[in-house]
């Protein structure tokens, strides 16, 4: 059941959002029909006072309940504020009411006794990937699938830490794998493909182990998949750069998890990086840094070609 006839959606996340007011709707309509007659929806940059506040004043129709949502609730003058506070607190409970703003906290008057009154509920996007993995979890759950864990690590790579594309990735992979009880790695991998930033890291291994033609093949994809020469020589550069850096991290003390917390990466990508960055030297890697960074101020200046160089940066770390 509603908590309380006022929710106050605080943060600026459209797939949070959509969840809470789907849920009150759900929790309010048990019949889809009495939903249309009995739903209004505001912006209080754009509605007037009056027409927001007019919905409260009639009786649902055909239902026990009112719904009355609106939006950058935030954005009424301080005389309209005063009016709105006043009208909440005398409204008929027959009345629910969703309000909603980007902020994250409250730094009005007006917010700070909003607050007081009403259920209160954060729609901000959480920060750290543990938390990303577990709203992933859950977003596969309500489809009654599970995940394993590194499918979701291959979605946060794919995809990113963006709620509203992780939603559509799971939603995908759900259709995707709809007659599968658990999605898995290479369910996601197959649906998601490749990304370029595993292609470069691929390409990077390769190299420094010494295989010219999965080197090769590499190079293939990226080209394939729409990069230009001096993009995948960019790549490189900050794969170099990157390396370094955990390598002085690794130094610190350092481990995978606090890894992949500083550079913004998943666990077990920060994984592969911490045992690649483990065989490597630190003179060799500064020395290979250098020539990348020397062929991308050729291409820049139209001394090489692009392919040219990304043939001959190719070939000189193979070779190094």
């Amino acid at each position: 059941m509603v908590n309380s006839p006022i929710a106050l959606l605080m943060g600026k996340e459209a797939v949070l959002r959509d969840a809470e007011i789907s849920r009150i709707r759900q929790d309010l309509f048990k019949d889809p029909s009495s939903l249309e007659l009995n739903q209004h929806r505001f912006d209080a940059t754009n509605d007037t006072l009056a027409d927001v506040l007019s919905p409260a004043q009639t009786a649902p129709f055909l239902a026990e309940k009112r719904l009355v949502i609106v939006d950058h609730v935030d954005a009424f003058s301080q005389k309209e504020a005063k009016i709105f506070l006043a009208s909440l607190k005398v409204a008929s409970s027959s009345t629910v009411w969703i309000l909603m703003t980007d902020e994250r906290k409250a730094r009005s008057a007006f917010l700070k006794e909003l607050m007081s009154l009403a259920n209160v509920i954060t729609c901000e996007a959480p920060y750290h990937e543990g938390e990303v993995k577990n709203w992933v979890r859950k977003r596969f759950s309500s489809y009654k699938k599970r995940v394993s864990s590194s499918a979701i690590d291959v979605l946060l790579e794919r995809v990113g830490k963006d709620l509203t594309a992780l939603g559509h990735a799971v939603e995908n992979l759900h259709m995707y794998c709809k007659e599968k009880e658990e999605v898995s790695q290479e369910d996601a991998e197959a649906l998601l493909g490749e990304s370029a930033e595993r292609n470069v890291f691929q390409l990077y291994d390769a190299l420094k182990d010494r295989r010219l033609e999965d080197a090769l093949k590499i190079l293939g994809r990226l080209r394939s998949q729409g990069r230009r020469a001096h993009e995948i020589l960019a790549s490189l550069a900050w794969q170099f750069d990157r390396m370094l850096r955990i390598k002085n991290a690794l130094a610190q003390g350092m481990q995978a998890y606090d890894i992949a917390q500083k550079f913004r990466m998943p666990l077990f990508f920060a994984k592969e990086a911490q045992r690649r960055a483990r065989t490597l030297d630190v003179q060799v890697l500064k020395k290979d840094l250098g020539f990348l960074l020397e062929c991308e101020t050729s291409v820049k200046r139209g001394i090489l070609r692009e392919d040219l160089a990304l043939e001959r940066c190719v070939l000189s770390l193979y070779q190094a």
